[in-house]
């Protein structure tokens, strides 16, 4: 396996997604998206992310505190979503529904 060491110190990062050629993480409260070549932008700063996915162009954020927000990709401007989620340990995307572990149970949600 080959690998690239790109950018160093991302340190304590709660998240990661991609949409396309672009990745995303977040890391320590502050959501990133960064190129292939490891070069990154700052989109927006607060998060307390238990889970990101990307859906249907969107970012989709799972707040630690039981709030989902939809996440606009270029400017890190976001809405926040109905119902609560508390306790989510993983989410992914399968076709285009979001599913989410929250607390014992599976989800499937339609962004």
């Amino acid at each position: 396996m080959a690998y690239d060491r790109l950018t160093p110190n991302w340190t304590n990062v709660q998240a990661m997604a991609s949409i396309g050629e672009d990745g995303y993480a977040v890391e320590r409260g502050t959501l990133y998206r960064f190129d292939k070549a490891g070069n990154y932008t700052e989109l927006s700063s607060g998060w307390n992310a238990s889970a990101m996915v990307a859906c249907k162009g969107n970012l989709y954020i799972f707040d630690g505190r039981g709030t989902l927000y939809r996440v606009d990709p270029a400017t890190g401007g976001y809405e926040e979503m109905p119902d609560s989620w508390p306790d989510v340990s993983a989410a992914t995307v399968v076709g285009e529904r979001i599913y989410v572990i929250c607390q014992t149970d599976l989800y499937a949600v339609d962004p």
